[in-house]
């Protein structure tokens, strides 16, 4: 939820952008308020601008992730929030889209984050603390979410690596959703 307070980005938002946020895209559309192609840097806008942002189902689309990260950092105020909605790379959602160029997984933020302690952690001057992150089975409109009322997400995500190695292709998730803490 976004307050009148709070500035919110919605990047790439499509048709479907977040309410009491500004959208931006690379396609003029309905509700799109900055049209800009976002795999050129910079955005359109002033470093540390954003108390929230949303990205649904728009990372998987970019040239340079990242670059994407990067960029997202920058226009985000200190602790701003940052809501990501992927699709899991097991999902055939993932897969049916000839537009999608990044693929993700439960510990695809690990390397950007200061929860873990990683080996890997030069790839960026970046960082973010994950605040949450949660496969999910079903769409989040769907009233009947079987995976939920039998206790499979829930399972699911107490013992994600073990899920990812071995059972993922069983039981695929449709995607993945981050709630990151940008650290400056």
């Amino acid at each position: 939820m976004v307050t009148d307070k709070q500035k919110c980005l919605d990047i790439g938002c499509g048709k479907c952008k977040t309410v009491n946020c500004v959208g931006v895209d690379r396609v003029s559309l309905e509700g799109v308020d900055v049209v800009h192609n976002l795999d050129q840097f910079p955005w359109p806008f002033k470093e540390n601008s954003f108390d929230v942002l949303f990205s649904n189902h728009f990372l998987e689309h970019v040239d340079d992730i990242l670059g994407t990260l990067a960029e997202i950092h920058r226009i985000a105020k200190p602790n701003a929030r940052v809501n990501v909605r992927v699709p899991h790379y097991a999902s055939d959602n993932f897969h049916s889209d000839l537009t999608h160029k990044v693929a993700f997984g439960y510990r695809s933020f690990d390397h950007f984050s200061i929860n873990e302690r990683i080996a890997y952690d030069f790839y960026s001057d970046f960082k973010f603390e994950i605040l949450h992150r949660r496969l999910k089975f079903m769409g989040p409109d769907v009233r009947f979410d079987p995976f939920k009322w039998l206790g499979i997400e829930a399972l699911v995500n107490l013992i994600p690596r073990i899920y990812e190695r071995f059972f993922v292709y069983f039981l695929p998730p449709v995607e993945i959703q981050f709630q990151l803490r940008v650290i400056k």
